[in-house]
């Protein structure tokens, strides 16, 4: 299952009769009580998280800086919470790097309001830039959400994986969980 990611803050349940592959429609995360259901994102450059209750329900989360901004995270890990989760699990997958991410100061100072100070960097030619990765690692933090495992590369400068603002390419990764 996946969905037309539109960087937003649209959690879309999978429909607990839904056994097929599909596009389930405009949003930036999935969430499923299904048991052998597999779920995906696909990111260059946004942050990607993939989370699982101790109840057995998944998520995946598409969450750039506009999710970031309008709580995508949060509101995921709130319904998961719904579902009867009491411990809730993460993977954070590669995002851009602050080193690598030159963001605005109008969007910029919106997201300290939400994140904290820590927000803010700096790139490698010292202009103001976004941390994406401590955005994440605070949301988990602050909603008690146990991180197992984080990748840590640049996506832009690693060389280890797609990036749309190293080549402009078109390719992705893929976050997928899988549950059964």
């Amino acid at each position: 299952m996946t969905l037309n990611q539109i960087h937003s803050n649209n959690v879309i349940g999978v429909p607990l009769d839904c056994h097929t592959d599909a596009v389930l429609g405009d949003g930036d995360a999935l969430i499923s009580q299904n048991k052998n259901c597999a779920l995906a994102v696909f990111v260059a450059d946004c942050g990607n998280v993939g989370l699982i209750g101790d109840n057995g329900t998944i998520a995946v989360v598409h969450c750039g800086w506009r999710g970031l901004e309008n709580q995508i995270i949060q509101k995921t890990v709130n319904e998961l919470t719904m579902t009867g989760a009491n411990e809730i699990y993460s993977v954070i997958g590669p995002n851009i790097g602050p080193e690598c991410y030159e963001f605005g100061e109008e969007e910029l100072n919106r997201l300290i309001l939400l994140y904290g100070h820590k927000a803010r960097s700096k790139t490698a030619d010292n202009k103001a830039s976004l941390d994406i990765g401590y955005c994440i690692e605070r949301t988990m933090q602050e909603l008690n959400v146990s991180m197992v495992f984080k990748v840590d590369d640049c996506t832009k400068c690693s060389g280890k994986f797609y990036s749309y603002r190293h080549d402009a390419t078109p390719k992705r990764q893929a976050m997928v969980l899988y549950f059964n």
